[in-house]
């Protein structure tokens, strides 16, 4: 009995172990098979030229308006293009007008077909291969850097270089950004709405931007020239591994504050300054309008000065002369110095009648003024009559004598005595 149910219980154990291998050995077979299509099922095959294939591989999916249809059953390179061998379903039918695009799929490499099948009027393609004039390869990024020189990829290379070692160095900072990135995309979606609000005028901030953008395209020369300027400006602040920079922001807060300390200082100054520009603000404007009468009093006196050299080179001569006659006499000029310090006593007594005397040279000069026709000078004294005739005769002043006969220092001429 024990022998009979011991072989009982291990016969649905072996069975189940079989089934089991059956099952792996078919899992194994699906998957190696898989990428060919379903065991089974009946497919079409369509044929594709592509000038570059890329990172297109077998597997890969093609599709129809976004929606994967079918897969790259091969693909066969040759020396001008590429040949790509389309496993489709069998109810698809491929037209002479069909377009076939390799597009990424990820950006990590992947791509697939994206197939437009055409228009029935243009007739099935059959067996015919899909022309390169109807096929688009994708653009890798290798071959969108080729079109730059080598001074600029040296460049960009150099900018992802610096910026990766930036944004390590930075990985506090980064986390930090991260952390509030909540809040930050909170307030972007604020600052959307108020965008799309009907308050807000995006049209015309857009086509203040268009403007911009048209000045910007203008000035591109320009622009190039001063980031290139800017390149070296930055290559200066970075020698050294940036510590001169460091050191200089270090010391830029004690430097800003004895610049402020001196700024204060210089207040009163230019107080005081201000307000001596005040004061002589009205001399300044009384210049300004003399300004113009200056000018003109220079630009006639060019006359004048102009004159002047001549005048100088013919008086040449007698100042030459004149100089051995002044040395000649500085012997004399000291002996006349001290005959009139000598004479000063005589001639103060008589100083205070200097005009009485200059009063008797001017009427006697006044008085032989008459000439005849042949140039004579002649001197008339006439018979006076008239109680200034007797006015010595009797004693004491004469009442009707205006004049007085014998003037003091200083009194003919006030007295009237002409």
């Amino acid at each position: 009995m024990s022998g009979s149910s011991r072989s009982g219980w291990r016969q649905p154990t072996v069975l189940a172990g079989a089934g089991l291998m059956v099952f792996f050995v078919i899992s194994l077979l699906v998957a190696f098979t898989v990428q060919k299509g379903v065991p089974g099922k009946s497919y079409t095959y369509a044929e594709v030229a592509f000038e570059d294939v890329g990172s297109l591989r077998v597997g890969d999916d093609v599709r129809l308006r976004s929606v994967r249809e079918g897969q790259v059953s091969a693909i066969e390179v040759g020396d001008e293009h590429a040949i790509v061998r389309l496993q489709l379903p069998a109810d698809m039918t491929l037209h002479r007008d069909a377009t076939a695009t390799i597009r990424a799929r990820s950006a990590l490499g992947q791509a697939y077909v994206d197939l437009q099948p055409g228009s029935e009027s243009a007739g099935d393609l059959g067996n015919d291969v899909l022309g390169l004039s109807q096929t688009r390869s994708q653009v890798q990024l290798d071959s969108l850097l080729d079109v730059f020189d080598e001074r600029t990829r040296a460049a960009g290379a150099a900018a992802a270089r610096e910026a990766g070692l930036g944004a390590a160095r930075h990985g506090q900072d980064l986390n930090s950004f991260l952390s509030t990135a909540p809040d930050t995309l909170a307030d972007l979606a604020e600052v959307s709405d108020a965008l799309s609000s009907d308050d807000a005028d995006l049209a015309t901030t857009l086509q203040a931007a268009a403007t911009l953008s048209e000045h910007l395209r203008a000035s591109s020369t320009e622009l190039a020239t001063l980031i290139e300027s800017s390149n070296a400006v930055l290559d200066a602040f970075a020698v050294d591994d940036t510590d001169p920079l460091r050191r200089t922001l270090r010391a830029a807060p004690s430097t800003l504050s004895d610049a402020r300390s001196a700024l204060d200082a210089l207040q009163q100054p230019v107080e005081s300054a201000t307000s001596a520009v005040r004061a002589l603000r009205p001399g300044l404007d009384d210049l300004g309008r003399q300004t113009s009468s200056l000018r003109q009093a220079l630009v006639s006196g060019t006359t004048t000065l102009d004159q002047v050299p001549p005048v100088a080179e013919s008086a040449l001569p007698a100042v030459t002369s004149l100089t051995g006659t002044a040395s000649d006499l500085r012997p004399l000029s000291v002996q006349l110095s001290s005959t009139f310090d000598r004479a000063r006593p005589f001639t103060a007594g008589i100083g205070d009648y200097g005009t009485n005397a200059g009063l008797f040279f001017e009427w006697f000069a006044d008085a032989l003024s008459q000439s005849l026709p042949n140039g004579d000078h002649y001197l008339r004294l006439d018979l006076v009559t008239g109680p200034s005739a007797i006015a010595g005769t009797i004693p004491g002043p004469s009442p009707l004598t205006p004049n007085n006969p014998y003037p003091g220092p200083r009194e003919a001429y006030n007295e009237g005595g002409r």
